[in-house]
């Protein structure tokens, strides 16, 4: 797993949309900061959480994006290891979203499911 790999996969694939990190993001949903983080740190409870809140997900990124995210397992495995990274987590900065994610945040992401 790349903790690094999956700071850039979390920026650039808009999980920062709804999740924030190091006070970048938004709170839409859970905060996935290292320091304060309720969800385990066993990556199969991590990627339950995420199935269970699978609908949710697909559904804010359809209305944010205008598309369903595509990850990888690998790029899961990235994502945990960021989200577990306090090292990491503090060199997450607003320079790291893309303009594109940065103006959806601006302009406040979607918060219901229609």
């Amino acid at each position: 797993m790349d903790a690094e790999r999956g700071k850039t996969l979390f920026a650039e694939r808009g999980c920062v949309i709804c999740h924030s990190v190091n006070n970048v993001g938004s709170n839409t949903a859970t905060s996935l900061d290292a320091s304060n983080m309720n969800i385990a740190r066993e990556p199969f409870e991590f990627f339950a959480r995420m199935w269970r809140g699978a609908p949710q997900m697909l559904a804010l990124q359809q209305a944010d994006l205008g598309y369903q995210i595509d990850f990888s397992g690998q790029d899961i495995a990235d994502i945990f290891a960021f989200v577990q990274s306090r090292e990491i987590q503090e060199g997450f900065t607003e320079q790291d979203l893309p303009d594109h994610i940065k103006e959806i945040i601006d302009n406040g992401p979607s918060t219901a499911i229609d």
